[in-house]
């Protein structure tokens, strides 16, 4: 009798043994899995992040968010640098009082600048001729207002920069330009130039600010035919500075229009 019940609790005791053998077995099986998939997935996401350095793509792999980085282009200044002009005529104050002597200075100054940005410019934009590019200066001008007359957003697109076109585009959404050439009064000059650096030293972007004086026919309705600015029936003489915007460090880039500046308008980094 004790002999079986010695051999009952024996096999009791061997079951338990081999069911906590079996659990831990399927304990260490189910960690070896969970490791292998850990390691496997990690491996994964690892080939995945050098493939996507080889395309030049990051990815926030902490966050699960994908952020692909894209070249940044620099096309325009988007604003005008410097708005300085000649002062002329009634706006000139006498050289002996004050405000003479202080404009005096300044346009030293000024002329000082300029020289300085047009020997910037010439070794990098060939050939350049003042004098031919007053005259472009003025046709690009010309053709502007032209497109502008005639609502061409592709030209407008083309002959000034992003800033511009949209500041005069949003300011003529309700209103129509008449604008017609009639002769040159005056030939163009180049009154002042400036160069500066986006981003670099070596990213230069030029200005240079053209005074252009013709006689046109100017006139600006609105869209119901009402006379807001200007006469599109009478030609008269008009001055325009015209400041036109290059980046110089590329051979192909072409000058753009990027805004007007009115006399005594001084400020730097006006916007357009």
């Amino acid at each position: 009798m004790d002999v079986v019940v010695l051999s009952r609790r024996c096999v009791a005791v061997l079951r338990r043994v081999e069911g906590s053998v079996v659990t831990n077995a399927t304990i260490s099986t189910s960690r070896m899995l969970s490791t292998w998939r850990d390691t496997r997935q990690g491996r994964a996401k690892a080939t995945s992040r050098q493939r996507a350095k080889e395309r030049g793509e990051l990815e926030k792999y902490a966050t699960g968010l994908s952020n692909v980085s894209r070249p940044v282009t620099v096309s325009s200044v988007g604003a005008i640098a410097d708005a300085f002009v000649p002062l002329e005529g009634k706006l000139r104050a006498s050289r002996f009082t004050r405000k003479g002597l202080h404009q005096m200075w300044e346009t030293f100054k000024k002329k000082i600048l300029s020289t300085y940005s047009m020997g910037k410019i010439k070794p990098r934009v060939k050939p350049f001729k003042a004098v031919e590019f007053a005259r472009t200066a003025q046709e690009i001008f010309g053709e502007v207002n032209e497109a502008l007359a005639k609502r061409n957003k592709q030209k407008l697109q083309e002959l000034m920069t992003e800033n511009a076109y949209q500041s005069v585009w949003r300011e003529f959404t309700d209103k129509h330009l008449v604008w017609r050439f009639v002769r040159e009064v005056e030939r163009p000059r180049i009154v002042h130039a400036r160069v500066l650096p986006v981003m670099t030293k070596e990213n230069l972007f030029a200005q240079i600010t053209v005074r252009i004086k013709t006689r046109q026919v100017f006139g600006v309705r609105h869209r119901f035919g009402k006379l807001l600015r200007g006469d599109d029936q009478k030609e008269r003489d008009v001055i325009d500075y015209v400041v036109l915007e290059r980046h110089v460090v590329e051979p192909l880039s072409p000058w753009r229009i990027c805004g007007k500046v009115a006399p005594g308008q001084m400020s730097a980094l006006s916007t357009q």
